[in-house]
């Protein structure tokens, strides 16, 4: 019932918000969000090379990274510069509070990645609200509505793996 009534307040909101991707190649693209829901230190600890990775192309990375309350201090020496959201910041839904999307709302970002493979209604929820011009997710056919461009990984869903096919198809993509 409440995975139910998140889905129904998400899709209430992706219907108020009128927007036009704009495509943005990696060249051209300056600042990134990155959404992920961490369960796993070595999850994190990849991120964290990617993060780095986008920070060695002169490329500024957010990492908002969804956690249980139990992982938050193992999580948070592993990597400083992430930003992490607990299970307090949500409503009784899953969906962030109004402080959280107010804090994610105050920048504007280049890209969104979401680098999670499985439906989750809170990133799909704070991917809706960013502001961000191209927003990029796995292929789930349920959140197709939050994003402007999906693909498809199917057998390997790494994080690894995603975000290298993310990265080649962004490079493909000439602004001029």
């Amino acid at each position: 019932m409440r995975t139910f009534l998140a889905n129904y307040f998400l899709k209430r909101e992706a219907a108020k918000v009128a927007r036009q991707a704009k495509q943005l190649g990696l060249d051209k693209a300056n600042s990134f969000l990155i959404l992920y829901n961490a369960s796993q230190l070595e999850e994190i600890k990849a991120l964290k090379e990617i993060s780095f990775n986008l920070a060695q192309q002169q490329k500024k990375t957010v990492a908002l990274c969804l956690i249980s309350e139990k992982d938050l201090p193992e999580f948070r020496t592993e990597a400083r510069n992430f930003n992490f959201i607990t299970p307090k910041e949500l409503n009784l839904l899953s969906l962030p509070k109004k402080t959280t999307v107010n804090e994610l709302q105050s920048t504007t970002y280049d890209v969104l990645i979401n680098l999670s493979a499985q439906t989750n209604t809170t990133l799909s929820y704070l991917a809706l609200k960013a502001h961000a011009n191209f927003k990029i997710a796995q292929y789930l056919p349920e959140e197709s509505f939050v994003y402007d461009f999906m693909i498809d990984c199917k057998k390997d869903t790494s994080i690894v793996n995603f975000t290298a096919q993310v990265l080649h198809y962004l490079s493909l993509i000439k602004n001029d």
